[in-house]
């Protein structure tokens, strides 16, 4: 198989995706599909995994997102994209620089949605993929001013 772009994402056939060293002229990483073990589960041997999600907004709206975890690792997931009429809407937080918060920051973020934060935040992101390295489940809550907690 090619690898794709994360803007070419499909989660159709793949619930996972595996980011290769090699980025598409400095801007965009490669990706391949996730090693698997025999059990199904997101291998020790990937290192950062885009991950198919679920979004669970604090007024209880669901999305589908896609959620950057890795396979080598429990840390928690740092970055996140929900799909929302087409498109995909990125989410950054704090301590992300002024100018990436100011475009892809929690206001901007809520403004996609037409939703004041409060009806957005705290925003869980649940990965619908288990891995092999413990913990085997991966849930995020994450609030507006930055914070992040493992559930």
């Amino acid at each position: 198989m090619n690898p794709v772009k994360l803007s070419q994402l499909e989660f159709d056939k793949y619930d996972s995706w595996r980011v290769l060293e090699d980025s598409y002229e400095e801007e965009e990483h490669l990706l391949l599909p996730a090693i698997k073990n025999e059990d199904g589960k997101i291998s020790r041997e990937n290192g950062e995994v885009w991950c198919l999600s679920k979004a669970i907004f604090s007024n209880g709206e669901e999305f589908s997102a896609c959620t950057m975890a890795r396979g080598d690792s429990g840390d928690t997931p740092r970055l996140w994209t929900v799909f929302y009429n087409n498109k995909l809407i990125q989410l950054f937080v704090a301590p992300a620089p002024d100018f990436v918060l100011e475009l892809d920051g929690p206001e901007p973020f809520c403004k996609e949605f037409n939703l004041h934060p409060t009806e957005i935040f705290p925003l869980s992101f649940e990965i619908l993929c288990q891995f092999e390295h413990e913990p085997t489940a991966r849930k995020v809550l994450v609030y507006e001013d930055g914070a992040i907690s493992p559930l």
